[in-house]
């Protein structure tokens, strides 16, 4: 669980207090936009869902809390892990459309495959489409 450490994007969009938050700085946070009137990826959360530790071969849930523009029919997150977060290959879940203005849970699921040190990446986008980084104003 992120708790509060995702919350907002970059540098004066929000509290996000370790932006930008990912491995390497290879994907910067957008500049444009307003805190909590354009899109932020706020919150991540990931859990078995299968009532015991993580393990491989594991059904796991990813809920990503974001905040949506407007009416929410452009944004949209999408979902990636690695096995290995020291060299990941990102390696597509799924794309989740916002479906609402303002405040969501967006979720996923995927098996947990075998890996010491795994990670899970969402790329929460204005317009656009799927990728790892779209590296879009909004984004």
């Amino acid at each position: 669980d992120s708790v509060s450490l995702l919350d907002g994007r970059g540098l004066n969009l929000g509290p996000e207090p370790n932006q930008p938050n990912i491995r390497g700085n290879d994907c910067i946070d957008g500049s444009s936009g307003t805190y909590h009137e354009d899109e932020s990826l706020d919150k991540i959360f990931v859990r078995s869902l299968d009532d015991k530790d993580m393990t491989e071969g594991s059904l796991i849930e990813v809920t990503a809390t974001v905040w949506a523009w407007n009416y929410g029919d452009t944004d949209s997150a999408d979902f990636y892990y690695t096995s290995d977060a020291l060299n990941p290959e990102w390696l597509y879940i799924g794309t989740v459309p916002a479906g609402g203005g303002g405040a969501r849970e967006l979720k996923v699921q995927y098996i947990l495959p075998e890996g010491e040190l795994q990670a899970v990446r969402i790329n929460f986008r204005y317009k656009g489409s799927v990728s790892v980084c779209s590296g879009g104003n909004y984004d």
